[in-house]
């Protein structure tokens, strides 16, 4: 798993999750610098209002992510 590279983040809720999948991929040693594979992310995000406290919200986050071999066509797809 120490070979997989990662798209840039977009937003802050993509650069934690970015990190954290590097963290867990990686040992905590970061990416490689000539990763076999490379992994595309796609990270939104919203917030629903909870009906007791109009203040209060809870984000949904949708991750969908693509597993490409860095000179190859795709590994697969998940949403």
């Amino acid at each position: 798993m120490a070979s997989i590279g990662f798209s840039p983040a977009t937003d802050r809720v993509g650069q934690e999750v970015r990190n954290r999948l590097i963290f867990l991929a990686a040992g905590g040693q970061g990416e490689p610098a000539h990763p076999e594979y490379f992994l595309t992310l796609v990270v939104k995000t919203d917030t629903t209002e909870v009906l007791i406290d109009a203040m209060m919200a809870f984000p949904d986050i949708l991750l969908a992510i693509a597993l490409v071999a860095a000179l190859g066509p795709s590994l697969t797809t998940v949403i």
